[in-house]
């Protein structure tokens, strides 16, 4: 798939570093990925969610959760979002996980 928006993540581990081996080896595993839907996604990442039009995938040992938009037919990856387990919580604990 071709990943979009990878810069968030990049920006994301230059402030919490411990988390970048993880997120660099999900960005090498996605871009490889022929995924055709999310039982496809679920099959790999077992603790991937579906929410909203938007997979949700807890990264580095579930310290981490990140929102990314799949486009199965065009093979795209958009990067949405990307936190904290605790600031994820927190954006849903305010009405609902809002992009």
């Amino acid at each position: 798939m071709r990943l979009i928006n990878k810069k968030i993540i990049t920006d994301f581990y230059k402030t919490h570093p411990q988390s970048k081996s993880a997120l660099e080896a999900w960005c090498e595993e996605v871009a490889a990925a022929t995924w055709s839907n999310f039982h496809e996604v679920k099959a790999r990442y077992a603790s991937a969610d579906n929410y909203d039009g938007n997979v949700i995938f807890d990264i580095n040992g579930n310290n981490n959760r990140l929102v990314v938009n799949l486009h199965y037919v065009l093979g795209i990856a958009t990067v949405k979002w990307i936190g904290t387990h605790a600031e994820y919580d927190k954006k849903n604990r305010k009405g609902g996980f809002k992009l």
